[in-house]
């Protein structure tokens, strides 16, 4: 129930934020491994717009009070050098396989899995080396609880 608030948090704040026609939300499974969650991906024209979107929906949740006894905590702010869980690396693999990318391109994703319990891990993305590599220039993660 607190994964699908924050899902749903996060995803007002993509559309809030004037992401209509550039972003993809979807539900990924691999019954297999066992992995199951979400992911938002989201294209940047360039790294200004990236990071002023990112930093805004950061600045939102920072300051959001608690509702109904629904609170959400911001950490980790800035982390470049991130260690996925295999589900993470999942989501975040067909997340980013919605688009056809190259170079220089910036990318805002949103994954939460469901074995990661009530958090979403929210990373701002460059593309480089022909697609086949990415820079974090930005991240955080979310926890959502009842008090």
């Amino acid at each position: 129930m607190v994964k699908k608030i924050i899902c749903i948090v996060c995803l007002f704040l993509f559309s809030y934020i004037g992401l209509f026609g550039q972003m993809v939300n979807k539900t990924y499974s691999d019954p297999r491994n066992g992995y199951y969650g979400t992911a938002i991906v989201a294209y940047y024209e360039n790294e200004l717009e990236g990071r002023k979107s990112f930093d805004s929906r950061y600045e939102i949740f920072k300051e959001m009070k608690p509702v109904n006894g629904f609170s959400v905590t911001v950490e980790n702010k800035g982390l470049k050098n991130i260690k996925f869980t295999k589900e993470e690396q999942f989501l975040f693999s067909k997340a980013l396989n919605e688009f056809d990318y190259c170079d220089n391109e910036v990318y805002s994703i949103t994954i939460s899995g469901y074995s990661s319990g009530p958090s979403t891990l929210n990373l701002l993305i460059k593309i480089q080396n022909g697609g086949r590599q990415y820079v974090i220039l930005d991240s955080y993660k979310l926890y959502g609880s009842f008090n």
